[in-house]
């Protein structure tokens, strides 16, 4: 328990005990468990779910696991794409390109554009200096 005091001592940062909870693995008996428990002076067990966006219990395929963070990804992705890019397809059924000019992407971000440098312009800048 000392080191807890310590780091709260050392960073500013009071440990809640009435707010937090432990975990512990499967293997972990429950004599232990509550020993443990009433050293720390925490008496909560279990987690809150997920911390920072990734869930605590990682078992199983890592890949389902991690599922949801592509899909949000693909999510933003798609909503981003959809407010700054043309929706212009071949066809409505088919995964197509979005195709915008350069010029147009070169605009200001004020002026509707994304604000890329011309290259060339940019290039030509850079040697004349």
């Amino acid at each position: 328990m000392d080191i807890i005091g310590c780091y709260g001592r050392a960073s500013g940062h009071e440990v809640n005990l009435v707010k937090s909870s432990i975990m512990f693995g499967k293997k972990v008996p429950a004599d232990i468990r509550s020993q443990l428990k009433s050293v720390i002076g925490i008496s909560k067990e279990g987690g809150m779910g997920s911390y920072l966006g990734i869930l605590e219990n990682l078992q199983g395929s890592k890949t389902k696991v991690f599922s949801y963070v592509k899909d949000r990804l693909d999510d933003r992705v798609n909503g981003w794409s959809a407010k700054c890019l043309s929706k212009w397809k071949s066809n409505d059924k088919a995964r197509g390109m979005h195709w915008v000019a350069w010029d147009r992407l070169c605009k200001d971000k004020c002026e509707g554009g994304l604000g890329f440098r011309a290259l060339e312009q940019f290039n030509e800048a850079m040697l004349a200096k």
